[in-house]
């Protein structure tokens, strides 16, 4: 029996399909004879569907969770290679810009003695375009080895990123996105975080999240 992710994802694709009945055949892929307009038609329908169905797999309860997670680590830790460590790069900057304590190096191995160091309440969030990224996945062990939470950004279902994170920010991924290019799943992980991001911002404004962060630990005390 599917679970209610499953059923989510292939309602949204049905959905979609009937929305796009029209304009679905000018969507298979891109050629090099396509003209301008055929390709910001193609993009049109393949940026849409995607974020749509990558939005219907994230679970409300999982931004609430994440978003209590983060607002209470005492430090956090970003790790991710290649194209996704740009994702980790935008994510840094934000949650710097909202006061928390966060870090997040290019390097692979800097990435790993960042891990190392983390603590119980601590948290790693990791992003991985397919979700067996093995830098990323050592990262995580080191991590989980010192009783840090992990949150991970990665395609659903599949990975051992996924099984090994102990939440998930999933988003919709296959192998389309291998024939036309990486682009596409480094937008659907800003979205993904995006709505992390929005949910944190309803809590408290960036001007005043590094004095509710302290509030917090405060009370907690």
């Amino acid at each position: 029996m599917p679970s209610f992710p499953d059923l989510k994802l292939k309602i949204s694709a049905a959905s979609l399909q009937v929305k796009n009945r029209e304009t679905q055949s000018i969507y298979a892929e891109i050629h090099a004879d396509d003209s301008a307009e055929q390709i910001v038609a193609k993009s049109k329908l393949l940026f849409t569907k995607k974020i749509e169905q990558s939005l219907s797999l994230i679970e409300p309860e999982t931004i609430e969770e994440c978003a209590s997670l983060l607002l209470n680590a005492p430090k956090i830790v970003l790790s991710g290679i290649g194209t996704s460590g740009l994702v980790a790069s935008d994510i840094n900057s934000k949650l710097i810009r909202m006061g928390f304590n966060v870090h997040f190096n290019t390097d692979y191995h800097t990435q790993i003695v960042q891990a190392s160091l983390l603590k119980e309440d601590d948290v790693l969030i990791v992003i991985s375009a397919r979700g067996n990224t093995k830098e990323v996945i050592s990262a995580m062990e080191v991590a989980k080895h010192k009783g840090a939470k992990v949150v991970a950004l990665t395609r659903y279902g599949k990975g051992k990123v996924a099984k090994l994170a102990d939440f998930v920010i999933p988003y919709y991924y296959n192998e389309e996105h291998s024939q036309l290019g990486m682009v596409t799943p480094q937008l659907l992980q800003m979205i993904a975080f995006d709505v992390l991001f929005f949910k944190l911002s309803t809590l408290a404004d960036s001007t005043n999240m590094a004095t509710a962060i302290d509030s917090i630990k405060k009370v907690q005390q």
